[in-house]
Protein backbone atom coordinates (compact mmCIF):
# COMPACT_ATOMS: atom_id res chain seq x y z
CA UNK A 1 0.00 0.00 0.00
CA UNK A 2 1.33 3.43 -0.95
CA UNK A 3 0.10 6.81 0.25
CA UNK A 4 0.38 10.08 -1.64
CA UNK A 5 -0.66 12.98 0.53
CA UNK A 6 -0.05 16.16 2.45
CA UNK A 7 0.31 16.89 6.18
CA UNK A 8 -2.92 15.01 6.82
CA UNK A 9 -1.02 11.82 6.01
CA UNK A 10 2.32 12.68 7.66
CA UNK A 11 0.92 12.83 11.18
CA UNK A 12 1.53 16.55 11.48
CA UNK A 13 -0.04 17.83 14.69
CA UNK A 14 -0.24 14.59 16.66
CA UNK A 15 1.15 14.50 20.19
CA UNK A 16 2.28 10.88 19.89
CA UNK A 17 3.76 9.96 16.48
CA UNK A 18 2.26 6.47 16.85
CA UNK A 19 -1.21 8.05 16.65
CA UNK A 20 -0.92 9.33 13.08
CA UNK A 21 -3.33 7.37 10.89
CA UNK A 22 -0.55 5.95 8.69
CA UNK A 23 1.47 4.90 11.75
CA UNK A 24 -1.64 3.21 13.15
CA UNK A 25 -2.11 1.38 9.83
CA UNK A 26 1.44 0.07 10.06
CA UNK A 27 0.77 -1.23 13.58
CA UNK A 28 -2.54 -2.82 12.57
CA UNK A 29 -1.12 -4.42 9.43
CA UNK A 30 2.42 -5.53 10.32
CA UNK A 31 2.67 -7.89 7.34
CA UNK A 32 1.69 -5.21 4.84
CA UNK A 33 4.30 -2.97 3.26
CA UNK A 34 3.10 0.62 3.64
CA UNK A 35 5.07 3.37 1.90
CA UNK A 36 4.13 6.92 2.80
CA UNK A 37 5.12 9.51 0.19
CA UNK A 38 3.18 12.31 1.90
CA UNK A 39 4.85 15.67 2.42
CA UNK A 40 3.76 18.55 4.67
CA UNK A 41 2.35 21.35 2.53
CA UNK A 42 2.07 19.23 -0.61
CA UNK A 43 -0.37 19.84 -3.41
CA UNK A 44 -1.22 17.50 -6.27
CA UNK A 45 1.10 19.49 -8.55
CA UNK A 46 4.03 18.62 -6.26
CA UNK A 47 3.70 14.96 -7.30
CA UNK A 48 3.86 15.90 -10.99
CA UNK A 49 6.98 16.80 -12.99
CA UNK A 50 8.18 20.22 -11.85
CA UNK A 51 6.86 19.81 -8.30
CA UNK A 52 8.57 21.62 -5.44
CA UNK A 53 10.36 18.71 -3.72
CA UNK A 54 12.45 15.81 -5.02
CA UNK A 55 10.67 13.30 -2.75
CA UNK A 56 7.25 14.23 -4.13
CA UNK A 57 8.27 14.41 -7.79
CA UNK A 58 9.92 10.98 -7.38
CA UNK A 59 6.88 9.38 -5.73
CA UNK A 60 5.24 8.15 -8.95
CA UNK A 61 8.47 6.45 -10.03
CA UNK A 62 8.73 4.82 -6.61
CA UNK A 63 5.13 3.62 -6.85
CA UNK A 64 6.16 1.98 -10.13
CA UNK A 65 8.91 0.14 -8.26
CA UNK A 66 6.60 -0.77 -5.36
CA UNK A 67 3.70 -2.03 -7.53
CA UNK A 68 1.29 -1.66 -4.59
CA UNK A 69 -2.17 -3.19 -4.68
CA UNK A 70 -3.58 0.04 -3.17
CA UNK A 71 -2.64 3.69 -3.59
CA UNK A 72 -4.33 6.20 -1.31
CA UNK A 73 -4.41 9.78 -2.58
CA UNK A 74 -5.12 12.30 0.17
CA UNK A 75 -4.54 15.70 -1.43
CA UNK A 76 -6.50 18.90 -1.86
CA UNK A 77 -6.30 20.68 1.47
CA UNK A 78 -3.45 22.95 0.42
CA UNK A 79 -5.13 23.76 -2.90
CA UNK A 80 -8.19 24.76 -0.90
CA UNK A 81 -6.07 26.76 1.53
CA UNK A 82 -4.58 28.88 -1.28
CA UNK A 83 -7.88 28.90 -3.21
CA UNK A 84 -6.49 27.20 -6.33
CA UNK A 85 -9.18 26.78 -8.97
CA UNK A 86 -10.92 23.43 -8.34
CA UNK A 87 -10.87 22.77 -12.10
CA UNK A 88 -7.06 22.96 -12.03
CA UNK A 89 -7.00 20.76 -8.93
CA UNK A 90 -9.14 18.18 -10.74
CA UNK A 91 -6.96 18.32 -13.88
CA UNK A 92 -3.81 17.81 -11.79
CA UNK A 93 -5.45 14.98 -9.83
CA UNK A 94 -6.45 13.28 -13.08
CA UNK A 95 -2.89 13.59 -14.40
CA UNK A 96 -1.50 12.15 -11.17
CA UNK A 97 -3.96 9.24 -11.34
CA UNK A 98 -3.00 8.49 -14.95
CA UNK A 99 0.70 8.75 -14.13
CA UNK A 100 0.29 6.25 -11.29
CA UNK A 101 -1.62 3.80 -13.46
CA UNK A 102 0.97 4.16 -16.20
CA UNK A 103 3.71 2.85 -13.88
CA UNK A 104 1.53 0.55 -11.74
CA UNK A 105 -1.52 -0.45 -13.81
CA UNK A 106 -2.88 -3.00 -11.36
CA UNK A 107 -2.98 -0.60 -8.40
CA UNK A 108 -6.39 0.26 -7.03
CA UNK A 109 -6.69 3.99 -6.39
CA UNK A 110 -8.57 5.18 -3.32
CA UNK A 111 -9.17 8.93 -3.12
CA UNK A 112 -9.59 10.54 0.27
CA UNK A 113 -11.45 13.82 0.70
CA UNK A 114 -10.40 15.40 3.98
CA UNK A 115 -12.41 17.33 6.53
CA UNK A 116 -13.53 20.93 6.02
CA UNK A 117 -11.52 23.68 7.66
CA UNK A 118 -11.92 27.42 7.85
CA UNK A 119 -8.82 29.53 8.43
CA UNK A 120 -8.47 31.05 4.96
CA UNK A 121 -8.49 34.51 3.47
CA UNK A 122 -11.90 36.14 3.52
CA UNK A 123 -11.48 36.74 -0.22
CA UNK A 124 -11.36 33.00 -1.02
CA UNK A 125 -13.83 32.23 -3.77
CA UNK A 126 -14.09 28.43 -3.70
CA UNK A 127 -15.79 26.18 -1.16
CA UNK A 128 -14.38 22.92 0.17
CA UNK A 129 -17.32 21.11 -1.41
CA UNK A 130 -16.02 22.09 -4.87
CA UNK A 131 -12.77 20.21 -4.21
CA UNK A 132 -14.64 17.25 -2.77
CA UNK A 133 -16.88 17.18 -5.85
CA UNK A 134 -13.84 17.20 -8.15
CA UNK A 135 -12.39 14.19 -6.33
CA UNK A 136 -15.74 12.40 -6.29
CA UNK A 137 -16.16 12.93 -10.04
CA UNK A 138 -12.80 11.27 -10.69
CA UNK A 139 -13.64 8.41 -8.33
CA UNK A 140 -16.81 7.78 -10.34
CA UNK A 141 -15.10 8.23 -13.71
CA UNK A 142 -12.32 5.79 -12.86
CA UNK A 143 -14.37 3.42 -10.67
CA UNK A 144 -11.90 4.19 -7.91
CA UNK A 145 -12.41 4.01 -4.18
CA UNK A 146 -13.40 7.16 -2.33
CA UNK A 147 -13.39 7.98 1.37
CA UNK A 148 -15.23 11.18 2.25
CA UNK A 149 -14.02 12.25 5.68
CA UNK A 150 -16.41 15.20 5.78
CA UNK A 151 -19.01 12.92 7.32
CA UNK A 152 -16.70 12.21 10.27
CA UNK A 153 -15.34 15.73 10.80
CA UNK A 154 -18.17 18.22 11.29
CA UNK A 155 -17.01 21.79 10.74
CA UNK A 156 -15.17 22.95 13.88
CA UNK A 157 -17.58 25.81 14.33
CA UNK A 158 -20.70 23.62 14.13
CA UNK A 159 -20.57 22.29 17.66
CA UNK A 160 -17.93 22.62 20.36
CA UNK A 161 -18.34 18.91 21.08
CA UNK A 162 -16.34 18.12 17.94
CA UNK A 163 -13.44 20.52 18.34
CA UNK A 164 -11.29 17.77 19.88
CA UNK A 165 -10.81 16.28 16.39
CA UNK A 166 -8.78 19.25 15.13
CA UNK A 167 -5.77 21.02 16.61
CA UNK A 168 -5.94 24.66 17.62
CA UNK A 169 -4.88 25.61 14.06
CA UNK A 170 -8.34 24.31 13.07
CA UNK A 171 -6.77 22.45 10.12
CA UNK A 172 -4.74 19.45 11.28
CA UNK A 173 -6.32 16.52 13.10
CA UNK A 174 -5.42 15.74 16.68
CA UNK A 175 -4.50 12.26 17.86
CA UNK A 176 -8.26 11.60 18.17
CA UNK A 177 -8.88 12.95 14.67
CA UNK A 178 -6.18 10.67 13.29
CA UNK A 179 -7.91 7.71 14.94
CA UNK A 180 -11.11 8.67 13.12
CA UNK A 181 -9.23 8.78 9.80
CA UNK A 182 -7.45 5.50 10.52
CA UNK A 183 -10.79 3.82 11.27
CA UNK A 184 -12.33 5.09 8.03
CA UNK A 185 -9.35 3.87 5.98
CA UNK A 186 -9.21 0.51 7.74
CA UNK A 187 -12.93 0.05 7.12
CA UNK A 188 -12.37 0.46 3.36
CA UNK A 189 -9.42 -1.94 3.38
CA UNK A 190 -11.39 -4.56 5.31
CA UNK A 191 -14.13 -4.42 2.68
CA UNK A 192 -11.70 -5.17 -0.15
Amino acid sequence: MDIVGDSGATGYGVVDPHNGWVAKMRLAMPNTRINNYAHDGAMVSDFLPGGRWPDTTDAVRRIGVDQPSLVFIELGGNEYYIDRDPAQYKANLETLTQNIWQVSPRSTIVYETIWPFDPRQSTSMHSWDEYGAAMQQLAVEYSAGWIDLRQFFPPHYADDTYTHLLNTDQIHPTDAGNVVEYTAVLNIINRC
